[in-house]
């Protein structure tokens, strides 16, 4: 592999949410706490299959994976 580049691991909160408005960064740490806290049953929640949905501000939807870890 080539020294000329480098893959960004952990990208710093500025590349993940830099310009988005306050709320909306808010909004995404909230859910992401719900679906914390409910472990192995974040799964169930929303719609779909294994990419699951939930309806995000009434302006769009939140996408996440019901993948598992460390079966």
């Amino acid at each position: 592999m080539s020294d000329a580049w480098v893959w960004e691991y952990d990208p710093d909160a500025e590349h993940v949410v830099g310009g988005l408005p306050a709320h909306v960064v808010t909004e995404v740490e909230r859910l992401a706490r719900e679906l914390a806290v409910l472990g192995r049953d974040a799964g169930e929640v929303g719609e779909g299959g294994a990419l699951r949905t939930l309806d995000f501000l009434g302006a769009g939807l939140l996408c996440f994976c019901r993948c598992r870890v460390g079966r």
